[in-house]
């Protein structure tokens, strides 16, 4: 967990809190989750290469 961020945290948090309150099945969720963690690769991929080509 400690290479994501905060923001990413948070919306893992809030799928598992929408799941065990069930309001949304987790079956429901298991789309947006893998695709939110898709997203989070691609961005930290852009940051990382964009530092490495501005040093």
């Amino acid at each position: 967990m400690a290479t994501k961020s905060p923001s990413a945290i948070s919306v893992e948090d809030w799928f598992e809190l929408l799941v065990e309150s069930g309001v949304v099945p987790g079956v429901k969720l298991e789309n947006l989750l893998s695709e939110a963690n898709e997203l989070t690769a691609i961005f930290v991929t852009i940051i990382k290469n964009t530092k490495k080509n501005n040093s």
